[in-house]
């Protein structure tokens, strides 16, 4: 069944569906009369609806409102060094999926990547609108936020219960994320490097802003691995 957010609060029983959504029932999935989707509105609430055509306009025919909510027990925000736009449309798209809260891109001195401060707003549109299809299409009840992108030096505003920065070296021993972890957690931030990884330096600013370095396992893994795998960790975890 088709999900779709809309950006009002439902309140009525008969809502005429927003432009780009009628488009896409409409043209797009060829819907016909009397079927059945999922609409979330601004106030989060999911309902089930009815499609109707009426003249030009889309409508939706409120049948019930649905409870049961897909969302985590355990707000996860993913800090996360900018890599090539494939991978990273490909992070945006699958941490929605595992239930992350929110992603801000972060800028370190290894970031292969670098953005344009001119560019932001168009790049920021973009990525959120990858998340709300991935949330649409995993029946999510929020859309999962991307921030504008942030210096490493700003970390420390998005702080949770448990924040953690995923590093490894020869010299330094992590706690692995899997102790870190429990199942009662309410919170928790991810900080993950760019494909260069973290300088030490860096990784001790981070311990400094109340972070703790923990390990993602025996094998090195990728940008986009790592943070696919934290996500996933916390809903084997904590879910």
């Amino acid at each position: 069944m088709q999900q779709y957010f809309v950006k009002n609060k439902i309140e009525e029983k008969e809502i005429v569906l927003e432009e780009d959504i009628a488009f896409h029932v409409q043209k797009v999935m060829r819907m016909k009369p009397q079927t059945r989707i999922r609409l979330v509105d601004a106030d989060k609430r999911c309902y089930l609806a009815e499609i109707d055509y009426r003249k030009n306009q889309v409508f939706a025919i409120i049948l019930d409102e649905i409870r049961e909510s897909s969302e985590m027990n355990c707000e996860i925000t993913l800090i996360m060094g900018l890599i090539r736009q494939e991978k990273w449309d490909f992070v945006l798209q699958k941490c929605s999926e595992l239930g992350v809260k929110r992603i801000i891109p972060m800028m370190s001195s290894r970031n292969v990547v670098k953005t344009k401060e001119e560019k932001i707003e168009k790049k920021l549109e973009r990525w959120n609108k990858i998340t709300q299809e991935a949330c649409e299409q995993c029946k999510r009840f929020e859309i999962a936020e991307v921030s504008a992108p942030i210096k490493l030096n700003h970390c420390d505003k998005y702080k949770s219960e448990l924040n953690l920065i995923a590093y490894e070296n020869a010299e330094s021993i992590s706690e692995d994320i899997r102790t870190l972890l429990n199942y009662n957690c309410k919170s928790v931030t991810f900080i993950i490097g760019p494909e260069g990884g973290f300088s030490e330096e860096e990784v001790m600013l981070c311990e400094s802003m109340g972070y703790k370095r923990c390990s993602l396992g025996k094998r090195i893994l990728r940008a986009e691995t790592a943070a696919m795998y934290c996500c996933a960790v916390v809903n084997a975890l904590v879910e």
